[in-house]
């Protein structure tokens, strides 16, 4: 549920503060004052494409704030985001920036506008004008009936295996056109798998053979080093070594430990170095091996590299990707070799998914087909009580081949008049009719939909007298189970809200503000004898308005 939503300096709206109650939630004012700025943040906040010119002119951003309660599935759902809320305390805020950049933090934390994008259709439902519009194409006839029919889990079924089914149809074309060119292909795989086979790639060989040669290179030096470094350690005929001082050292202070106990201890520590010392010079000496080799093994590493960099030059930069590539290109061949058991494996494999798709395509059908009857009845039930009582709705569903949505397309259908076979809706709904069929529709999935808010729009375009208080009654009915923020020009609607704003605009002819006040009850009655008579006061206007307020 949305608690508070605070502006600062979007369009005409300096600074407001908009604090939400449960239940029926409405938004008044006179055309142009700024109800649309409050949707438009709304908007934002859910993470809606904006605009650096909503910003308040003169100023640098603008920064919009709300705080939610959530809780059940909708706080699983954010938790599951990387964000916590375990108070059931959500805020978000977003600032925009002047020089186009935006930023959002949630509960404190930074975010996209993607992951806001994701939380905002947990949070609130938005149904303006355009959405009734929506309900003349049928495309998306389908998606109410799927909200209905609660089959979410059956169509990710079909969905993957559909998709699945699609890749095999298209290995095989690909397939069948490419064996055209299979024979000049064929050679030239050929010739790839066995220049690479033959070549018999490890993986870090040449960074192995490079470390050789460049030993190899450096060998005299190397070795020079280490007969000098071991000389010193052995010394020689002229010179005593490292190994034989060390010995001495010991060895003399050993003749002093009369004088002092200490001279045993530094004696011991010497000896001990000079047994390691040795230990090391007795490990330099072997290492000589290693650096010998003929003259034939560098001839051969050069060889070997030169072909490595000859083959990476074809194949790929290193030993992983001409692996790789080897592995890809004998695929490729074992496809062209064996291109009729290649088609056969997969036109066996199609035939046995195509079977298990129909057949999780029969289940998604038979759940909308449930839900197409329930449907219809519930719409013409509601559409009956908001003044359409001739009304006929049918959600007609009409098998079709498979595709990414299923076996099935399905029309809405209505008639409105006695006598008259249902038709679609593009060719018999009015306006006003429309906004009635869609507040029907959303009455109708409002138990299924987790979303705990719902945003209507001025969804009263088009409708008067009776239909209008059957409309307000409808949206207050709903009110009960979900928060309701409700945008309208209709004194009937307004007059069955729970709490009413004001949105006023102020101009000094200069600056234009925005004001939202919430009414008391002498506010409600001044606000909704405005609407009915447009703008002129008068006593009775003033007790019709407040009959209309005590009659809810």
């Amino acid at each position: 549920m949305l608690l508070t939503l605070n502006i600062e300096n979007v369009a005409v709206i300096e600074a407001a503060e908009i604090s939400f109650t449960n239940g029926f939630n409405v938004l008044t004012g006179e055309t142009g004052a700024g109800k649309s700025i409050i949707i438009g943040s709304i908007n934002a906040i859910l993470g809606e494409r904006t605009y650096k010119d909503i910003i308040r002119n003169g100023c640098d951003n603008a920064v919009i704030t709300a705080e939610f309660d959530v809780s059940g599935e909708t706080a699983n759902i954010i938790q599951e985001l990387g964000y916590c809320c375990d108070d059931g305390v959500l805020l978000i805020q977003r600032k925009l920036s002047s020089d186009g950049k935006s930023s959002v933090r949630i509960n404190g934390k930074p975010a996209t506008v993607g992951i806001l994008r994701e939380i905002g259709v947990n949070l609130i439902n938005i149904h303006g004008q355009h959405d009734s519009q929506s309900l003349l194409n049928p495309d998306s006839h389908l998606g109410f009936i799927d909200s209905m029919a609660e089959n979410t889990a059956i169509f990710d079924e079909y969905y993957k295996s559909y998709r699945e089914l699609v890749g095999i149809k298209h290995e095989i074309k690909e397939l069948r056109n490419n064996n055209e060119d299979n024979s000049r292909l064929l050679e030239m795989l050929e010739f790839q798998v066995n220049e690479l086979e033959s070549a018999n790639i490890t993986v870090g060989e040449r960074d192995s053979l490079t470390n050789r040669r460049n030993v190899i290179k450096n060998s005299e030096k190397i070795k020079q080093n280490l007969s000098l470094v071991k000389n010193l350690f052995s010394g020689d005929d002229n010179e005593s070594g490292i190994n034989d001082m060390l010995m001495l050292c010991s060895d003399k202070l050993n003749e002093l430990e009369s004088f002092n106990p200490k001279f045993k201890e530094y004696a011991e520590q010497i000896r001990s170095i000079e047994i390691t010392s040795r230990e090391v010079a007795a490990d330099i000496s072997s290492e000589f091996g290693e650096f010998d080799y003929d003259d034939s093994e560098l001839e051969n590493i050069e060889q070997r590299l030169n072909l490595l960099y000859n083959l990476s030059s074809k194949y790929g930069e290193n030993e992983d990707i001409m692996i790789e590539f080897l592995a890809e290109a004998k695929e490729k061949l074992y496809s062209i070799t064996n291109y009729d058991k290649k088609i056969e494996e997969l036109e066996n494999k199609f035939t046995e998914l195509l079977e298990k798709t129909k057949k999780i395509a029969e289940k998604l059908t038979e759940s909308r087909n449930l839900a197409c009857k329930r449907f219809s009845e519930e719409v013409c039930n509601q559409l009956k009580f908001l003044d359409m009582p001739f009304v006929k709705f049918v959600a007609q569903m009409e098998k079709t081949k498979l595709t990414a949505r299923g076996a099935e397309n399905v029309e809405f259908l209505i008639s409105t008049n006695p006598g008259e076979p249902p038709k679609p809706l593009a060719k018999i709904a009015s306006g006003g009719e429309l906004s009635r069929i869609m507040l029907a529709i959303k009455s109708v999935l409002a138990s299924a939909d987790i979303v705990p808010t719902l945003i209507f729009d001025e969804i009263d375009s088009g409708i008067s007298g009776s239909a209008a208080q059957k409309v307000g009654e409808k949206i207050s009915s709903i009110s009960k189970e979900k928060q309701i923020i409700c945008v309208t020009h209709l004194a009937q609607i307004a007059a069955l809200a729970d709490t009413h704003f004001l949105i006023s605009k102020q101009s000094d002819g200069v600056v234009s503000k925005t004001e939202i006040n919430r009414l008391d009850k002498e506010g409600r009655i001044n606000e909704i004898a405005r609407i009915i008579s447009g703008g002129e006061m008068t006593a009775n206007l003033r007790g019709t308005a407040e009959e209309m307020l005590n009659k809810h």
